[in-house]
């Protein structure tokens, strides 16, 4: 199972937010090879470097086996900030005695999902905090997929299909709860 930045349903690539600093590929960022160090370091996941050309794979995380796989070819400086999210989250569930790995899939799945809506709300601050400062936003394509990608009735990551089955489990509610305020955790992992 992983965390992956990819199409939406019906998109046939991820638009560009019209800000060059995001749009430009990861690649070209010269903190890359910091950038790469770093996440090996700080956060023990193995960075994998691929070309593939498939527009709509961007890059994809797997907590369970510990590796961050980027396309090369199509990774933009917005997707690492995207998996930097990933990263923390995992990281912060570790801390307060969540331990991913040993989740039911069920539960790895929707909270998977969850952590999707925080990378891409994450992603909509970014657009709000450039119009607070008078600077352009992102585009209405960019917008319009970030909608798409969160909450499609069809496959939006976090549509209310996923939001129910969530809501509808007290063992993901309380881990979610623990997760957003950042309390210890026992007892999940066996559930």
């Amino acid at each position: 199972m992983s965390i992956s930045k990819r199409i939406s349903g019906h998109a046939e690539k991820i638009p560009k937010t019209g800000i060059a600093e995001y749009d430009s590929l990861a690649v070209d960022w010269r903190a890359f090879p910091t950038w790469k160090l770093q996440v090996q370091s700080v956060y023990q996941v193995t960075v994998a470097e691929y070309q593939a050309d498939t527009p709509g794979d961007r890059a994809d995380y797997d907590p369970v086996n510990g590796i961050l796989a980027i396309n090369l070819l199509y990774c933009t400086y917005l997707d690492l900030l995207h998996e930097n999210v990933h990263l923390e989250q995992i990281k912060r569930a570790f801390e307060i005695g969540i331990n991913i790995t040993q989740l039911k899939v069920r539960y790895r799945d929707l909270l998977f999902a969850w952590f999707e809506q925080g990378a891409y709300e994450f992603e909509r601050s970014l657009h709000i905090q450039r119009i607070q400062q008078g600077k352009s936003g992102f585009s209405e394509e960019y917008l319009t997929y970030l909608d798409e990608v969160l909450y499609h009735p069809q496959y939006g990551h976090w549509n209310k299909g996923v939001q129910n089955a969530a809501s509808a489990s007290p063992t993901l509610t309380a881990l979610m709860e623990h997760l957003w305020h950042g309390r210890d955790w026992e007892g999940l992992n066996e559930s």
